[in-house]
């Protein structure tokens, strides 16, 4: 892992993404790109894929605007022994695949226990300015869904190992990658700012002040984990704080609930992109609730809105720096 760390080091998120699906794609003649606008000179809507189309001709397969329709292809395809990588431009549109997804790909893992190597990769979240039915995360909608396995990077782990390891999964995999982080570095040191060190344990990081034993935990994921390391740092710096954040890559099945050492917090807050009411932070408190009855717990997401254009109500309605900072400091005090 060291070795591959290395390798990715000065690498930007989307670059991580790129070079790990040309590596796949050189490794395994089995592995199948497909999606809308995926070939070149286009590369897809944030040029995840460009250049790949050229380099592997016939290997990247474009699409009319149907997901429905190539997310049962790609279906077909790992049925018959491919290994197809599905990109959804955008995850609003998701909704037009749960069918495929739900009442079919889940179906022949789960119940027929049929080998089924499909990723669906998709770019999500807002703070783009992009409106209503394009800056959702739609992944709320497949949580809990047997056979189904959601994955969510982000820029302190490394992208492409994280698509590795859903191809190796041999199931239907949802994969999400927040369109913020695409241009953002890769943090893959031991630590940040020379204060704040970074565990990386089994499909979790965990954020620490150094030389600081906390009772505070912050759990969030995908492209939001910048906000929470964020205020990490300014909770300690102005407010003397000390907070442990954990960003979750697996949220479904989450095994940091089977296997997190949460005994030492009084306080656990959830943070995501995604609407509050009935999300994931909901679930992943009741789940810790259940387990630690003392615990003080607070979700804090979207509000219960649909996503606006202009900068401040898109800033209002999602869970931006200076909203998320107040929410925590008030719920502590």
């Amino acid at each position: 892992m060291r070795r591959i760390i290395n390798h990715f080091a000065e690498m930007k998120y989307i670059e991580a993404l790129r070079e790990t699906i040309k590596s796949l794609l050189e490794a395994d003649k089995d592995i199948y790109l497909i999606g809308e606008d995926i070939i070149d000179p286009y590369g897809g809507a944030f040029k995840v894929t460009k250049g790949l189309s050229s380099i592997f001709p016939g290997r990247l397969i474009p699409t009319p605007m149907s997901e429905q329709g190539f997310t049962g292809l790609a279906i077909g395809m790992a049925i018959a022994g491919l290994k197809p990588v599905v990109e959804i431009m955008f995850s609003d549109f998701l909704t037009l695949t749960v069918d495929q997804i739900v009442n079919h790909a889940t179906k022949f893992y789960s119940m027929y226990a049929q080998p089924l190597p499909i990723v669906i990769r998709t770019p999500s979240g807002g703070f783009r300015g992009y409106g209503a039915t394009h800056s959702q995360s739609m992944e709320s909608l497949f949580f809990g869904i047997p056979g189904l396995h959601i994955i969510a990077p982000n820029i302190f782990s490394n992208p492409g190992e994280d698509l590795k390891y859903a191809l190796d999964l041999n199931r239907p995999v949802l994969f999400i990658e927040n369109k913020t982080d695409y241009t953002q570095d890769l943090i893959l040191g031991d630590t940040i700012d020379s204060f704040i060190n970074i565990n990386r344990e089994n499909r979790h990081t965990l954020l620490s002040i150094a030389d600081e034993d906390s009772n505070i935990l912050l759990i969030s994921y995908g492209g939001i984990s910048k906000i929470a390391a964020q205020i990490q740092k300014q909770l300690y710096l102005k407010e003397e704080i000390a907070v442990d954040v954990v960003l979750i890559r697996d949220l479904w099945p989450c095994d940091f609930l089977e296997e997190g050492d949460l005994d030492k917090y009084r306080y656990v807050v959830s943070l995501e992109e995604g609407w509050m009411d009935f999300g994931w932070g909901a679930g992943i408190l009741q789940k810790i609730r259940d387990r630690f009855v003392n615990l003080k717990t607070k979700a804090i997401g979207a509000r219960n809105c649909f996503i606006p254009s202009p900068r401040d109500l898109e800033f209002y309605v999602l869970p931006g720096y200076a909203r998320v900072y107040n929410e925590i400091l008030e719920f502590l005090r």
